[in-house]
């Protein structure tokens, strides 16, 4: 702490002291007309003010960075109308809870965009919106599953909270914390529970994802990756069902040639490589080879498990 406060002296005297080196110099430059002196005289003009301005440049640049940072991805495709009343509720409500029928149902997803309309509402893209009135100032996310207790407190330290900031708090565990805060800073308070909790919070339930919204996520999806085959309505109906409409799901498998190729075989009943693999080992389990059949369904569920996640179908075929 004590070299800290030596070293912020330092560069609060420096321009102090070369600004009274500046002085006498410029006093001897004028009797004795000396080059050098001229120089050194110049150089210590110059360095002040870059020591001065170097600051001021920099915040500059954080802040355009800032304005071009977005946290909600380009792939956002539908729920305008979620957004919409959402902000309605948040403008006439201090505490309100985000809802919805599935774990992955896009809650996160519209949080994150509601924070980027708040912050950004001058966008290009909110453009084709309805005009939404909006008396919040600024919005922050927080995502329960990376802050600790301890970077939570020092948020609200480093950041200017007051009663038109809201508080986006995403995959909450413990509810009392949280509820604390807002009782202190006044914040207007999103929430997203890990689990079915009962609070005083008001309760807005996220609509579900319609199956004519996927042909629109799959272009933004396909701007992102190459060499994806978009899916026809056959296909679509495939891919909705399969997963339920949960949205989470559907992104996942959109994004991958591979997952594709196999909606494509599931429409129109073709043995995909899923299919393979797991015949190949119920034909273990014929055979009485109970051992292998044993490590090859675990070797399976490595190498598919982000698939076994995200897709009932195989899911159930491999229980």
């Amino acid at each position: 702490m004590k070299r800290n406060r030596k070293s912020k002296n330092i560069f609060v005297l420096l321009p102090i002291i070369l600004g009274g080196l500046i002085f006498i110099l410029s006093i001897l430059n004028s009797q004795n007309n000396n080059i050098i002196g001229i120089v050194v005289g110049t150089l210590l003009i110059i360095i002040p003010y870059i020591y001065t301005v170097s600051p001021i440049v920099k915040e500059r640049y954080k802040e355009s960075n800032n304005m071009l940072n977005r946290l909600s991805q380009n792939t956002f495709t539908d729920r305008k109308h979620d957004l919409q009343y959402l902000i309605e509720i948040l403008n006439t409500h201090k505490i309100v809870q985000l809802s919805g029928k599935d774990s992955q149902c896009g809650k996160s997803w519209l949080a994150l965009k509601l924070v980027d309309y708040i912050n950004y509402p001058k966008d290009e893209e909110f453009k084709e919106y309805n005009y939404l009135k909006n008396q919040l100032s600024s919005a922050y996310y927080i995502d329960m599953n990376e802050v600790t207790d301890a970077e939570l407190n020092l948020f609200f330290k480093d950041n200017i909270v007051t009663n038109k900031t809201l508080i986006v708090v995403d995959h909450v565990k413990k509810i009392e914390h949280i509820f604390s805060k807002q009782e202190m800073y006044d914040f207007v308070l999103l929430f997203i529970s890990e689990s079915n909790i009962n609070t005083k919070a008001s309760i807005y339930n996220i609509s579900e994802f319609k199956r004519e919204n996927i042909p629109d996520l799959q272009k933004k999806i396909n701007k992102n990756y190459d060499n994806i085959e978009s899916l026809c309505k056959p296909e679509i109906e495939t891919l909705y069902d399969l997963t339920s409409g949960n949205i989470g799901k559907i992104h996942f498998l959109l994004e991958r040639q591979e997952y594709v190729q196999w909606i494509k075989q599931i429409t129109y009943n073709l043995q995909t490589q899923y299919d393979k693999q797991l015949n190949g080992i119920q034909l273990f389990l014929f055979k009485g080879q109970y051992i292998l059949a044993k490590k090859s369904l675990s070797d399976f569920e490595i190498q598919y498990k982000l698939v076994l996640q995200n897709n009932n179908d195989i899911y159930f075929k491999y229980i």
